[in-house]
């Protein structure tokens, strides 16, 4: 659970971490620390078949964006939990807006609406 693995984690001095992060590397982190999935497994943004009908529209380039659209995602739930597919989804790079989308929240950043990764 998370609070199992926060609490490892409080109890460590240090964290090794590769040098270079990706931000497909924090979004799947983010992913599996809100969703609660079990160890070994990871939740993908496609693997409901259903559209979502609420979407977090965020700059996955920005590390603190990315990490406040899952929290986000995370806080929405228990208000969106009657029907799982107004649960919202953070859109991933390359995934574009279905037809069944109703509702799209936007996490904003300085000039997020200037780089073109964020904006196409």
């Amino acid at each position: 659970s998370i609070r199992k693995a926060l609490t490892v984690f409080m109890q460590k001095t240090s964290i090794m971490v590769p040098m270079s992060i990706t931000s497909s590397g924090v979004t799947e982190l983010c992913t599996m620390l809100v969703s609660n999935v079990q160890a070994g497994s990871v939740l993908t943004e496609s693997s409901s078949k259903e559209p979502a009908k609420t979407i977090i529209i965020a700059d996955l380039d920005c590390f603190e964006a990315n990490a406040a659209a899952h929290v986000l995602q995370r806080l929405l739930v228990s208000y969106t939990c009657s029907d799982p597919l107004e649960i919202p989804r953070v859109l991933l790079a390359g995934q574009d807006i279905t037809t069944g989308t109703g509702k799209a929240l936007i996490v904003c950043t300085s000039g997020c609406f200037m780089r073109s990764a964020f904006v196409d």
